[in-house]
């Protein structure tokens, strides 16, 4: 079965619900220079890193500010880096960073 009709057909007799979930990170952040280019990095199965992801900071339409880079850190706040020497790191809308604040 194709996947759209079979999350349509649960949907639709209650097998499937759907569940608000929010995603956890410990990380640290700063707000970014418009145009700042960040690259989130993966790894596949046999370990071989993939570029994921490349984005860039820019304005957020509802406060006219920066987005922030988010930086995944450990428990003593220490950068994480993946077998591959890369920070985990993404950027959050400024109006969406501020509500988790």
């Amino acid at each position: 079965m194709e996947v759209a009709s079979y999350v349509k057909e649960g949907l639709e007799n209650g097998t499937l619900i759907p569940r608000k979930a929010e995603k956890f990170a410990r990380i640290i952040a700063r707000q970014g220079n418009v145009g700042e280019t960040v690259i989130s990095y993966s790894v596949d199965k046999e370990g071989n890193e993939v570029k994921e992801k490349v984005a860039q900071v820019k304005l957020d339409e509802k406060t006219n500010q920066p987005g922030w880079i988010a930086t995944k850190v450990d428990e003593n706040n220490e950068v994480m880096v993946n077998n591959n020497n890369h920070k985990n790191q993404w950027i959050i809308d400024d109006s969406t960073f501020r509500k988790k604040i």
